[in-house]
């Protein structure tokens, strides 16, 4: 069941057409697409209580999966998208290529690690409406996600479950490093240099060199920059910046 394409192409058939292209977009709820942004939205305008840290615990969890995948060894179902046959606008498809299209192994499910780790970070740290309508609201958003990647044929149920059960305790070890640093939004950036540079060694090197460029640039924003953007917006540096 957990790595069975039977099951998998189960799942795609089942789907009528609307909801084929309503997983499309549940799919990119937990894409990098939609996470980036709003981690960086969350970053400067301090937005939670650890704002300063989310960019790290992001980057380390796209560092991790990039690390892992090569070593799992296990490919992708051989499924195709239920909107593979389906005639799209140019858009469209380029939409669904960007969801789908992927070579790399299949375990772990890179958007349930992602998703889990970013959507994990609004529930612990935001205070969002209530405790209660946060954790079912976050919960719902999550499962859909997962459920989008079987949907489109792209992940066994295996990668799915394996990723979330990652992005907990990723997420859980990460926010423990945070209260062990001073400075943890510099200091811990030590980890996903270090799973990015174990990305290139296994040879996801674009992906690995790439996210090093990232974490570089979040690095000198953070001890150069920041002080210059809370002045623009007309907030006090954070306590724990440089500013």
């Amino acid at each position: 069941m957990w790595f069975d394409a039977a099951v998998v192409e189960s799942v795609v058939e089942s789907l009528p057409l609307w909801a084929a292209f309503v997983v499309l977009g549940l799919s990119y709820v937990g894409s990098i697409y939609v996470i980036v942004p709003l981690t960086i939205a969350v970053y400067l305008r301090d937005r939670a209580p650890r704002a300063s840290y989310w960019p790290v615990v992001v980057l380390s969890a796209y560092a991790l999966f990039v690390f892992m995948k090569p070593l799992s060894g296990i490919e992708r179902p051989e499924v195709d998208s239920p909107l593979a046959e389906v005639s799209l606008p140019v858009v469209l498809e380029q939409l669904h290529q960007l969801a789908v299209g992927f070579e790399t192994e299949s375990f772990p499910s890179g958007h349930a690690i992602a998703a889990t780790v970013f959507y994990g970070l609004i529930l612990v740290d935001t205070e969002w409406r209530t405790p209660w309508n946060r954790t079912f609201g976050i919960v719902v958003v999550l499962l859909s996600v997962y459920f989008s990647r079987v949907a489109l044929g792209v992940h066994f149920i295996g990668d799915v479950v394996g990723g979330a059960l990652i992005g907990i305790v990723f997420l859980a070890f990460l926010l423990w490093l945070h209260e062990r640093f001073e400075a943890p939004e510099k200091t811990v950036l030590v980890i996903p240099v270090s799973l990015a540079l174990g990305g290139v060694v296994v040879g996801e090197v674009t992906e690995g060199v790439a996210l090093l460029g990232a974490i570089g640039g979040f690095y000198l924003f953070q001890t150069k920059g920041r002080t210059t953007l809370h002045t623009f917006f007309g907030q006090e540096a954070s306590p724990d910046s440089d500013g």
